[in-house]
């Protein structure tokens, strides 16, 4: 095998050995409030509205406080900026700091 051979043979291996995590970039909720690893049931990188109203209305519950559906559905509708149906670490870090800017 000449050089020009293993050196492509090298950088093929290299970059399927990093394609699985060139897929979930971005997709990563570790940036996120702690709470939405937690929400994220089936460990995908981001948040169903299913997993929403599971998670959400848990920790109502856990907290004494009546489920709202309508109020949890608005709520994930509001951090779901590109309404694709699932909430990343990007919009929930994008939500949670526009509620900061807006409240002072």
């Amino acid at each position: 095998m000449n050089m020009y051979t293993k050196t492509l043979i090298t950088l093929a291996t290299a970059l399927l050995l990093s394609a699985p995590s060139i897929a979930t970039a971005g997709s990563d909720l570790s940036s996120a409030p702690k709470w939405a690893a937690k929400a994220d049931a089936d460990g995908n990188g981001t948040i169903s509205k299913e997993e929403w109203l599971a998670d959400r209305g848990a920790e109502a519950k856990k907290n004494g406080r009546a489920v709202d559906e309508k109020k949890l559905t608005r709520r994930f509708g509001q951090i779901d900026s590109n309404a694709d149906g699932e909430i990343s670490a990007d919009e929930i870090n994008a939500y949670v700091a526009d509620r900061k800017k807006n409240k002072k």
